[in-house]
């Protein structure tokens, strides 16, 4: 698949659409001091739901019950929340576009609004899927409401979690250094690698151009 053949753009939505760092490091660090638990390990576990973050990381607490809190001090706490260069172009672009992310339903349209960017109509969150990233449900479930096949879709991903669960689902991947900037090895399943939304679509326009 060349960049321009697409029948559907699904998109990871922190680290891709927005700079959502600030937010949740300080939603993070808050949680992890109120559990007396260090805060790095959470950190480092970039991609992943914050079910699955707990539930690696701090096995005796509920992982539902948790994710329920941080997320909520999340949603209130959006201050410094951007949009990373292209986002508002992709998501203006014409056909079928889908935000398929870790993060649940609520804190995603937060953050996309924060950012001032268009919230699409579907979303796939970590509240939506049984199995999160990297399995491919997130992927496959985002397509089938798209109505096309995964592999018609063009994913963009900024972690390696994202892009398993891409790869798996079956569609052409583009992984992005907002996160892991000069770092392809990370990357590296991805079928092609850019800085980020805005350079991919100046690849669109410079294969229209022929």
């Amino acid at each position: 698949m060349r960049p321009g053949e697409r029948g559907a753009y699904l998109t990871d939505l922190d680290g891709v659409l927005v700079d959502s760092d600030a937010s949740a490091r300080r939603g993070w660090r808050a949680w992890c001091k109120g559990h007396q638990l260090p805060y790095e390990p959470f950190a480092a576990l970039h991609g992943f739901s914050a079910e699955e973050k707990i539930r690696r990381l701090a096995a005796h607490l509920d992982p539902a019950v948790e994710a329920e809190k941080i997320t909520a001090f999340e949603i209130r706490d959006t201050e410094g929340v951007t949009a990373f260069p292209g986002a508002a172009d992709l998501l203006a672009r014409p056909g079928p576009l889908a935000v398929v992310t870790s993060a649940r339903v609520a804190l995603a349209q937060a953050r996309l609004r924060a950012a001032g960017l268009v919230v699409p109509s579907v979303i796939i969150g970590g509240d939506t899927v049984e199995e999160t990233k990297p399995n491919p449900e997130p992927y496959l479930l985002a397509a089938h409401r798209l109505h096309v096949e995964p592999r018609e879709c063009v994913v963009f991903e900024d972690a390696p979690s994202g892009i398993v669960s891409a790869k798996l689902a079956g569609a052409f991947v583009v992984g992005l250094r907002t996160t892991y900037q000069d770092d392809d090895a990370i990357l590296g399943g991805a079928d092609l690698v850019v800085d980020d939304i805005a350079a991919y679509l100046a690849l669109l326009d410079e294969e229209a151009r022929g």
